[in-house]
């Protein structure tokens, strides 16, 4: 019996949570151009090891940096969220370097939609201020 309670909760949730799947409001995109993308190559050695047996993987995989640069910053960022080995999002998303892309910020992730509205995850990396800050200014 709790168990089916149990089940009926998970999936009323996953429900409601897809129901209400997180939306950016129109007045949060902005434009950037893209300036350059490089690719990190990284190792991951997964496995278990239990007295002496088990089994362990592993392989490399890439991930895509991307250099947005507005008027004020320089945002790097990362794909996030249903990426593949090759460090793109689910599906094919191309990025022409020197292009102008719709993108926008939430905390410390970036959402970019390419020229056909389709959008990727991305973890902002780092952010560089391009004006440097005047004597006067106080320090954060």
């Amino acid at each position: 019996m709790r168990l089916r309670i149990w089940l009926s909760i998970s999936a009323l949730t996953c429900i409601t949570c897809t129901a209400f799947a997180h939306k950016i409001p129109d007045s949060a995109w902005q434009k950037g151009i893209l300036k350059d993308t490089q690719d990190e190559q990284n190792t991951r050695v997964v496995g278990t090891l239990n007295e002496g047996s088990g089994s362990i993987y592993g392989g490399t995989y890439t991930v895509r940096h991307l250099l947005i640069e507005t008027p004020e910053m320089i945002y790097e960022a990362v794909p996030i969220n249903g990426m593949t080995r090759i460090g793109l999002t689910k599906g094919r998303f191309d990025f022409t370097v020197n292009s102008t892309y719709l993108f926008a910020i939430e905390k410390s992730e970036m959402y970019i939609r390419d020229a056909n509205g389709k959008e990727g995850k991305f973890r902002i990396v780092k952010k560089t201020l391009k004006k440097p800050a005047s004597a006067s200014e106080t320090p954060h």
